[in-house]
């Protein structure tokens, strides 16, 4: 046996790559992609958006369903952070997904207080059985939806460019330099 494995594994591999040319010369005489092409995906806010929108029709907290209506509003905005900038909020912590957005100095907004609200509460309902407030509930859907759109990305639209806003912004500031102080 060791002598013809050898030439058994040599001719298992010739026939392999002779019908993987094959296989390339139909696809290209067909004229398909040999790569398959990555589906377009929608921006990260639109899928957030949607998905916010699913969770407040649902109206689980009014039904006293608070843990499943944490776990979910809180999947969202860490798919988000995940899709978004690439945090991998999935697999973190509350405490590790503020320090890693206090990291990416994203908080422009002055967003993370009512982030970690968002998500302390969240840990509360989840973990130590919390009953919030109604007020509380509808306080973390719109932390949710603020968030979201305080941090999503706009991409100018096509011909614009935004050396424009910025000499704009540069003109106003020389007319009215004491209105910008």
């Amino acid at each position: 046996f060791m002598e013809i494995f050898p030439f058994a594994a040599g001719g298992a591999l010739f026939v392999a790559l002779v019908v993987l040319f094959l296989w390339y010369l139909r696809k290209r005489r067909q004229g398909e992609s040999l790569i398959i092409p990555e589906k377009a995906t929608e921006p990260a806010h639109i899928i957030a958006l949607r998905e916010l929108d699913e969770l407040r029709e649902q109206k689980l907290w009014q039904k006293s369903e608070f843990k499943i209506y944490y776990s979910r509003l809180t999947g969202i905005i860490r798919q988000y952070l995940d899709r978004r900038y690439e945090i991998r909020a999935m697999e973190m912590t509350s405490y590790d997904i503020m320090q890693a957005w206090k990291i990416s100095g994203e908080d422009y907004e002055g967003l993370a207080p009512s982030l970690d609200r968002l998500l302390n509460l969240a840990d509360l309902v989840k973990f130590a059985r919390e009953r919030p407030l109604a007020s509380d509930n509808e306080e973390n859907m719109d932390r949710a939806y603020d968030f979201v759109h305080k941090t999503k990305l706009v991409k100018p639209l096509f011909g614009e460019d935004n050396k424009d806003t910025d000499e704009a912004i540069s003109e106003t500031e020389m007319i009215n330099p004491a209105e910008n102080e």
